[in-house]
């Protein structure tokens, strides 16, 4: 793993150095580190990240979503990767290239996922779906599919983003070949 480059080190050393400069540099040193970690079948913690760049966890965590905004991307950490902890946009972003037309293999590399991982996502998303054509309320919606009612309220949102109507909601399941009367 590279903890830092020859050109990060040398940043530390301009006259001019603020803090917003210092977040870039941790933000590309955070990225890589995840990234390198990952592609050696492990995963780095916002704890460990911010042992390596002498960071509060805290103030990892908001470089890490900072980043992943404005890269519009998914760091691989055991948040992202494992669904650990209260992170639900990559989920959110997962099922947004789903509806762009993205392939299921594509989306799993792009997000640091499996592929049975975006499977079961977009799976979810579908039953969702089928659940809101028939008036399934949210809290029944999560009991019956077996997952938690912020998930469903998460679909639901995409849904009012994405789809003008019902009609829209079934052609879109048509293309997966659902059957629906």
């Amino acid at each position: 793993m590279t903890l830092h480059t020859p050109q990060e080190l040398a940043g530390f050393d301009d006259p001019h150095l603020n803090l917003a400069m210092v977040n870039r540099t941790h933000q590309q040193m955070i990225a890589r580190m995840a990234t390198e970690v990952y592609l050696q079948s492990a995963l780095l913690s916002t704890i460990d990240l911010g042992f390596l760049v002498m960071r509060q966890q805290r103030t990892v965590a908001d470089l890490i979503t900072a980043y992943e905004q404005e890269h519009d991307l998914v760091l691989p950490t055991p948040g992202s990767v494992h669904d650990a902890g209260r992170k639900l946009t990559h989920k959110r972003r997962i099922i947004q290239l789903h509806l762009q037309g993205m392939l299921n293999q594509e989306i799993a590399r792009l997000m640091h996922h499996s592929p049975e991982a975006i499977d079961r996502y977009v799976s979810d998303f579908h039953a969702t779906l089928i659940l809101y054509l028939y008036d399934v309320p949210p809290f029944l919606a999560a009991r019956v599919m077996r997952r938690g009612i912020g998930l469903i309220r998460e679909h639901l949102a995409l849904v009012r983003e994405n789809f003008p109507d019902k009609d829209a909601v079934k052609e879109h399941l048509r293309r997966y070949d659902a059957k629906l009367v």
